[in-house]
């Protein structure tokens, strides 16, 4: 409608100008006052504007809106700032809430670390203290070991004199020497071996403390006390004689091996005895005489 109203004015300024200016036959195209133009027509006097001769303008036709397309246009803008104010609402309440979960993530994944740590700590300090139980209770079992167990210990000799009956009037003397079981408990499946040695000159530092028989077997209960050797060590009231003027050296040992109720473990002790002084007459057992014995520094231990 604005392009009709357009050229409608634009025609009636041509026709007011074409009636008062005359026309000049000499050329064919001729200067017009609204600017440059041409017919669609050689002739002259063929009226301008017509089918015949239409009029080309060039130019910008600039025509004002009316006041219902400036409302509505302003309204348009009106509605697309509002919508424009809104999006952009959303959009900063879309980035707060997107920073909120993220700072909640943050926070949740440092709660996890805390946790975590917590139940590390928690679990370290269980283990410390499972292991200072187990420790304790390891403690406790062995104190406990070692105070009930069975252990076998040398306590004395004890020596009887004899009349020889393959040498009238003589005598020999056995000896007896004992072990006691000093645990609260009884021993579990002990074996005992014993030997002795009369020689000329003392043991040296290699030798070897052998025996001549398999191991016997003997068990003892808490507390208790056997006695080992007898016929087996002994000697002849000569042979006291010549140990006393230190012309012979009579050494017996023994090993004692066994396990306790509380453990496979076997233990063993072991025990060297070496006659020593030998006071009074050994021909004359009724008078006063006294034999001592030594625990030699070889062949002694206890486990």
């Amino acid at each position: 409608m604005r392009t009709v109203l357009g050229i409608a004015i634009a025609l009636l300024c041509v026709g007011a100008v074409a009636s008062s200016e005359p026309r000049s036959g000499a050329s064919k195209n001729s200067a017009h006052p609204l600017g440059n133009f041409t017919s669609g027509s050689q002739a002259n006097d063929q009226p301008i504007g017509t089918k015949n001769a239409p009029i080309f303008i060039e130019g910008l036709i600039v025509t004002r809106p009316s006041e219902k397309e400036t409302q509505r246009e302003e309204k348009e803008n009106r509605d697309k700032s509002a919508n424009d104010t809104l999006a952009i609402r959303i959009n900063g309440l879309t980035a707060l809430f997107t920073g909120l979960a993220f700072l909640t993530a943050l926070g949740q994944v440092f709660l996890f670390y805390k946790q975590l740590r917590y139940m590390r700590e928690n679990l370290r300090d269980a283990k410390t203290a499972a292991d200072a139980a187990k420790s304790s209770a390891d403690v406790a079992r062995e104190a406990l070991e070692k105070l009930e167990r069975a252990i076998v210990v040398p306590t004395r000799v004890t020596y009887y004199w004899h009349g020889d009956t393959d040498r009238p009037g003589k005598f020999w003397w056995s000896f007896h020497p004992a072990v006691k079981n000093a645990g609260r408990t009884h021993t579990v499946d002990m074996r005992m071996s014993f030997n002795s040695v009369l020689r000329d000159s003392p043991i040296p530092e290699d030798f070897e403390f052998s025996y001549l028989t398999p191991p016997r077997p003997l068990n003892l209960g808490p507390e208790m006390l056997a006695e080992w050797g007898g016929h087996g060590i002994s000697a002849t009231d000569e042979t006291l004689i010549a140990i006393r003027e230190g012309k012979k050296f009579y050494y017996f040992w023994a090993e004692f091996s066994y396990k306790d109720v509380f453990s496979q473990q076997r233990h063993l002790t072991r025990v060297c005895y070496q006659i020593g002084a030998v006071l009074g007459d050994p021909a004359s057992p009724l008078e006063p005489h006294t034999i001592s014995f030594a625990i030699h520094e070889q062949y002694n231990e206890t486990s």
